[in-house]
């Protein structure tokens, strides 16, 4: 039976998890910050209503009242509060995007490596360097064999630098003849490898080829950089920026 490739039809994107948590992470913003304003309104009104309510001749003239000392704390702690959770969301969103671009999974863990402006990204044993890809060089292709329902998305990356550093973890020894005659015929394949390449190509579970050029635009519109490069032929024509 024949196995050869072809692109798959268009498939409509689905309602993800990940846009889904961003949108409540930014209602609980908004009424975290209609909270503070209210609040405020009316920590000011109760203060504007007292002063007015004291004869001129006991008005204090040290400036700020205590309550409206208290209404300016509150409403730069709420403030604070917002602004910090609306970083947390977007770095929150930012991280789920990487993750997926980088395996088509919702389900993928990245880790920062050192400075996150560097875009160096971990997950498991590898390890990809970002902001040294040629994002005019990004080829994203769709594919679904010919005769079964098995479909992938291909992301193509190069660069001048390391885009992609992986580390291969050696066979586990179990003391059997048959490792025994592995090991005789295969050393290597009992010692740890680290190997970097300025080229990969990444092999994601998902059908979903326009959210993955969607999670790649986001990625280079939402911190890191990318590099510039020279095509080398039409079919490599797939820029995210």
């Amino acid at each position: 039976m024949s196995s050869a490739l072809r692109p798959p039809s268009y498939c409509a994107p689905r309602r993800e998890k990940w846009d889904y948590h961003a949108g409540m992470v930014q209602l609980v913003i908004s009424i975290l910050a209609l909270a503070a304003a209210v609040a405020t309104a009316v920590l000011l009104g109760v203060v504007a209503h007292n002063e007015l309510a004291i004869p001129s001749d006991t008005i204090r003239n040290d400036g700020l009242t205590s309550a409206g000392f208290i209404s300016i704390v509150l409403a730069l702690g709420a403030s604070i509060l917002a602004s910090d959770i609306t970083a947390h969301a977007e770095t929150d969103v930012f991280m789920r995007t990487v993750g997926f671009a980088l395996t088509g999974s919702d389900d993928a863990d990245p880790k920062v490596i050192g400075d996150r402006a560097k875009c160096v990204f971990a997950i498991n044993n590898d390890i990809f360097h970002l902001n040294n890809v040629q994002t005019d060089r990004i080829a994203i292709q769709g594919w679904q064999r010919q005769q079964g329902l098995e479909q992938w998305v291909t992301v193509e990356l190069h660069g001048n630098d390391v885009v992609f550093e992986e580390t291969t973890q050696p066979l586990e020894d179990d003391g059997s003849e048959t490792i025994r005659q592995l090991h005789a015929a295969l050393p290597d394949a009992f010692t740890s490898h680290h190997n970097a390449y300025k080229e990969h190509e990444l092999h994601l579970t998902t059908n979903n080829q326009d959210r993955v050029k969607t999670a790649w635009q986001y990625i280079y519109s939402h911190g890191c950089t990318g590099k510039r490069g020279h095509l080398k032929s039409e079919s490599e024509r797939a820029p995210v920026r």
